[in-house]
């Protein structure tokens, strides 16, 4: 595809309106359907971009999950087609608003209870998705796109399944080692940094709880300069804790959260149902159907009640409560540390990985380049949340009406 030309029209219905992005990989672009006259947003691959199997692979890969999945929480795709000069296209929904991180480049936190539940409406794709054999392998803020139901309440959209694993013997990887890599590294789980095509569905909720963090905190709880040094974090480290950057933050979420991303993937929610039903307590009334709606496709068999007691009892250093008990934060052990003796071997077999180096690197020098211009991506300094969480007006939800091109670059 080469510059599409405002006022062309594609595939005999499609009249283009105005660019709306462009990316390394390909160039979006406002559109009118002249028979139903719906606006739409269309997504081209480059024409540089059209010989490389890895876009082909990613780029077919996106349109096939959607097909797949039916969620209202996921950017809808209506059709997909070649051009004149062989470059693919695909048709998708055309959303009004913003994604995560730029709803975090706003001088406000994000509330606790909306924080909450952008994740939880998050995880109804991503539940979904795992029913369907899909792992997406790249939740991040900036996958996570707010837009608007038609009543003004917040709808979060998932995008981006480019990278996606699917867990079916005619859906092969299909994608390199060095493309699978260039996943967002700061939300990466440790296993997907070592071996990205042997992952399961724990990594995503892995993905899902830095998210949730990053959302509460403004930060991101593994920091490092360099791709290298990062990865020994993830794999190594110890995370900041959320407590010290939210003090004013219930305990009991702190520790759903951090079980969410801990480094040993068996202590984490062991499906998104779990984890949902963990977070209940502190969601928003409007999220309750949705949380008994993913909890019973995503395998929570049990009460909402009786499955947070659970989870929240067996979670490592904390000990049961009382009915209105309280916990002592300082009790909290951290179970980042529970990798043990494994964690050497461990990094030197993630040191072979990223002997793939440039184009990985690459990408983490990108992506660090990017958070020191938007505050979203990367660790910032912000003033201490206040414990009302900013208020009644925390969150700017009205102000999310621009149209974002982020919403369907490559």
């Amino acid at each position: 595809m080469t510059e599409p030309v405002e006022g062309e029209i594609l595939a005999g219905k499609y009249r283009i309106e105005r660019v709306l992005g462009r990316g390394g990989m390909g160039v979006v672009v406002q559109a009118h359907h002249t028979v139903l006259g719906e606006r739409v947003a269309i997504k081209f691959l480059l024409a540089d971009q059209v010989a490389s199997n890895d876009a082909m692979v990613r780029f077919l890969r996106e349109a096939k999950a959607a097909a797949k999945i039916k969620s209202q929480h996921i950017a809808r795709v209506s059709d997909v087609g070649t051009l004149d000069d062989g470059a693919p296209y695909m048709v998708m929904e055309y959303l009004e608003g913003r994604d995560l991180s730029q709803v975090l480049e706003v001088e406000r936190v994000v509330r606790t209870e909306d924080a909450v539940d952008f994740v939880i409406q998050a995880c109804d794709a991503i539940a979904e998705a795992h029913s369907a054999g899909i792992i997406h392998r790249d939740i991040n803020p900036p996958n996570l796109f707010l837009t608007r139901h038609h009543d003004g309440s917040p709808l979060i959209k998932v995008l981006d399944f480019g990278i996606s694993k699917f867990n079916s013997a005619d859906e092969p990887d299909g994608i390199t080692r060095t493309a699978a890599i260039m996943g967002s590294a700061l939300y990466m789980s440790p296993e997907q940094l070592q071996r990205t095509k042997n992952v399961d569905l724990r990594t995503d909720i892995y993905a899902l709880g830095i998210t949730l963090y990053e959302l509460l905190s403004n930060r991101q709880p593994f920091t490092a300069e360099t791709l290298p040094e990062l990865a020994v974090a993830i794999v190594m480290g110890d995370p900041t804790p959320l407590a010290q950057l939210r003090p004013d933050l219930d305990p009991g979420l702190i520790a759903v959260i951090e079980k969410a991303f801990a480094r040993d993937l068996n202590q984490r929610f062991q499906n998104v149902g779990d984890f949902v039903l963990a977070l209940q307590p502190y969601a928003p009334t409007r999220s309750a159907n949705l949380i008994d709606r993913i909890a019973r496709s995503a395998g929570g068999a049990i009460s909402s009640d009786q499955l947070f007691r659970s989870s929240y009892n067996s979670l490592p250093g904390i000990p049961p409560n009382p009915v209105g008990g309280s916990t002592d934060l300082s009790s909290v052990q951290n179970t980042q540390s529970t990798a043990g003796s494994a964690k050497w071997p461990y990094a030197v077999a993630l040191l072979g990985v990223l002997a793939l180096g440039g184009t990985a690197a690459g990408v983490f020098a990108m992506q660090k380049n990017s958070a020191e211009a938007s505050p979203a991506a990367a660790p910032h300094k912000r003033q201490a949340a206040s414990s009302e969480d900013g208020g009644s007006d925390g969150l700017p939800l009205a102000a999310a009406t621009a149209p974002s091109p982020r919403a369907a670059i490559c």
